[in-house]
């Protein structure tokens, strides 16, 4: 006795599929494919003129200034976070001491910066040469009040 099911057979003959259509033109190779700019495609600089309220910045792009609770002698006591319009925050650094009172270093996909700020405005500016040989090592800055 047989209780499973028969499988089902058509009476009809099966439609013959389409051939497969070819595209025109040689296949895309990704090594012809040229890597694409970043210049064309950078972020905004974060140079330029900001109004200082407190630990927000605002200017070119919004910045914060944000103290971190503990930190190690590798750890600024301060780092900055950019505010993007949907209100995501991305890691911008550290805020590293400057060689004289009011002035920082932070570096930002790749670029470094000097920061000069006062109670009412900060300045970004492009910093040139290497790594800032000054470095934030119990400083305990109080720029971000």
């Amino acid at each position: 006795m047989y209780y499973g099911h028969a499988p089902r057979i058509s009476s009809q003959a099966s439609t013959p599929k389409a051939p497969a259509v070819q595209s025109k033109g040689p296949p895309i190779k990704n090594e012809n494919v040229p890597n694409i700019s970043t210049k064309d495609h950078q972020s905004p600089p974060l140079t330029g003129q900001y109004v200082r309220h407190g630990s927000k910045l605002n200017g070119p792009v919004d910045l914060l200034m944000v103290h971190r609770s503990t930190t190690t002698t590798a750890k600024a006591q301060t780092f900055v976070l950019r505010v993007h319009s949907t209100g995501r925050r991305e890691y911008v650094s550290s805020l590293w001491d400057g060689p004289t009172p009011g002035t920082y270093a932070l570096e930002y996909k790749g670029l470094r910066y000097t920061v000069t700020l006062t109670d009412e405005v900060a300045t970004i500016t492009s910093a040139h040469g290497g790594t800032p040989p000054y470095i934030n090592r119990g400083s305990g800055n109080s720029i971000a009040a």
